[in-house]
């Protein structure tokens, strides 16, 4: 192998690397989209309760879920100091 094969494949290994990495960051982010899952769902029935299972295509469980959102948020932490 000459000294220039050598340095391509040092390289390319390289640019091997850091695209597993870069996969592997792109994984983390794309999974932290679309709000949490609830682990003890069956899944085979997942896509059928993201969807709303069949309610109003989801409409009433969204609304559920952004009423139970906004009720947590305006929940004041419990070592935050009363006015």
């Amino acid at each position: 192998m000459t000294e220039e094969q050598g340095e391509r494949k040092q390289a390319s290994t390289r640019d091997e690397d850091v695209v597993a990495r870069e996969e592997a960051a792109a994984a983390v982010e794309a999974g932290s989209i679309g709000g949490h899952r609830d682990e003890s769902a069956d899944e085979a029935e997942r896509p059928a309760s993201e969807g709303g299972g069949g309610e109003s295509e989801g409409f009433e469980l969204s609304e559920e879920e952004l009423v139970e959102e906004t009720e947590q948020a305006e929940e004041p932490p419990e070592d935050a100091e009363a006015p």
